[in-house]
């Protein structure tokens, strides 16, 4: 009887002890499992990161720039240290004696862009190819602006100058201002697929048209470009000399 009741005692503690370890088995995680968690979660959130990074990545490519393509105007700068501006235009001159040939086609212009004392010399070459250099000075230093061809307008001591011109049924608007002594672009338009002839505003009329490098219509091309330049106030030089006289007039 005893050794019956001892037998049933052991396989009743046997049954708890199986219970209590599938209690804990539940209820409890193994450090196996906590790093398993862990990883888990590092994962996603390296996902969702670079889901969020292929997110921005997509929308800066997608924002709108403004291109700078081969009908843009080229900027560089010359160094005139203990020059004031006559001493600095001439001796950009004087560095280029092809340009001071009086059997060359060059021709010089002094016109007042922005709105200070000092003028800007113009040196148009006379070669649609080789277009016109605008020289601004400041700071004992000569911004030289390169246009495309060779017209151009400005509206005077507002800062404002606009090439525009074009070459093989491509032609264009390129806006230019001076900020801290330098040339910069502010904006820049395109035409192209000639159609017609507008005499009134003495343009070609196109098929496509864009502008900052963004397509419109011709009537947004023209609102655009009167936002910031009004083509109607714009001029050009009004007195050309020839070289001898420039050098004059820079010599005083």
């Amino acid at each position: 009887m005893m050794k019956r009741k001892t037998g049933w005692l052991c396989l009743l503690l046997a049954l708890l002890l199986i219970c209590s370890a599938c209690g804990g088995g539940k209820d409890a995680s193994s450090p196996g499992d906590e790093t398993t968690q862990a990883e888990t979660a590092d994962t996603a959130a390296e996902d969702e990161s670079e889901a969020v990074s292929e997110n921005d990545s997509s929308e800066e490519s997608a924002a709108p720039r403004v291109p700078l393509g081969q009908l843009d105007v080229e900027v560089s700068r010359v160094d005139c240290a203990g020059m004031d501006w006559k001493e600095a235009y001439l001796s950009i001159l004087q560095s280029e004696p092809e340009i001071l040939d009086p059997a060359a086609w060059t021709q010089f212009a002094l016109i007042y862009v922005d709105y200070d004392e000092i003028p800007e010399l113009v040196i148009d070459s006379g070669n649609q190819e080789t277009g016109c250099r605008i020289l601004t000075y400041a700071a004992e230093a000569v911004s030289v602006l390169q246009t495309n061809r060779l017209w151009f307008t400005y509206i005077e001591t507002e800062n404002l100058l606009c090439n525009s011109d074009g070459l093989m049924d491509d032609f264009f608007d390129i806006v230019c201002s001076i900020e801290d002594g330098e040339w910069v672009q502010t904006a820049s338009g395109h035409y192209d697929g000639m159609l017609g002839w507008d005499e009134k505003t003495n343009r070609p009329i196109c098929e496509r048209y864009s502008w900052n490098g963004q397509e419109v219509t011709m009537a947004e091309y023209y609102v655009a470009l009167r936002q910031v330049y009004d083509t109607a106030r714009g001029k050009a030089p009004e007195e050309y000399c020839g070289a001898e006289e420039i050098v004059t007039l820079l010599s005083k």
